[in-house]
């Protein structure tokens, strides 16, 4: 019996074979399937007596969210509105969320403390827009996370802000008969 680098085998057990996996950043438990495996001696004769499947466990957590992106509506200025959202961990070691910010002031998490989160569990966390201003808003959230291939969750957010019973005052003037417009 001889080695994969041409070398006579000694003794009688052991491995015969080994071989290394380079790990992705995809949590998870990968099977690896021995097949059609032939162990000969010199005399070409199999002297194989037992063959292995095994797995490679990649070890790492991985966030997820209810939503990629937030659209609070319309909102009346002085009023707001919240959306939950859902951060979860699907990989297989515990998701350290580390921070939760936004581009825009007027968009904030309520609790944006940091958080560990078990593998296969979740959390939620109140995102909410308070317009001070009218006009459309738009920017991002992002979940700052020990996740190797998204360690900067970023989800989009909207919001549209309006104001209640809006009152424009002017002055006019016109003669009988004729149309005037208020600007």
């Amino acid at each position: 019996v001889y080695s994969f680098t041409g070398a006579a085998l000694e003794g009688k057990s052991g491995p015969v074979v080994s071989f290394a996996c380079q790990a992705g950043i995809q949590p998870g438990t990968f099977s690896l399937h021995v097949a059609n495996v032939v162990l000969s001696n010199p005399e070409n004769s199999n002297v194989l007596t037992h063959a292995y499947n095994g797995q490679c466990i990649i070890l790492a957590p991985s966030i997820g969210t209810n939503a990629d992106s937030v659209d609070f509506g319309s909102v009346a200025l002085g009023q707001s509105s919240t959306f939950q959202l859902t951060i979860s961990n699907s990989g297989n070691l515990p998701l350290s969320l580390q921070s939760i910010s936004s581009s825009l002031p007027e968009i904030v998490a309520l609790d944006s403390s940091a958080s560990s989160i078990g593998p296969g569990l979740s959390i939620t966390r109140n995102l909410q827009f308070r317009p001070t201003v009218k006009g459309t808003e738009n920017g991002v959230i992002w979940l700052g996370c020990n996740d190797p291939k998204d360690s900067v969750k970023i989800l989009t957010v909207h919001g549209f802000a309006y104001a209640v019973n809006e009152i424009h005052v002017g002055s006019v003037s016109a003669r009988s008969g004729h149309q005037a417009a208020l600007r």
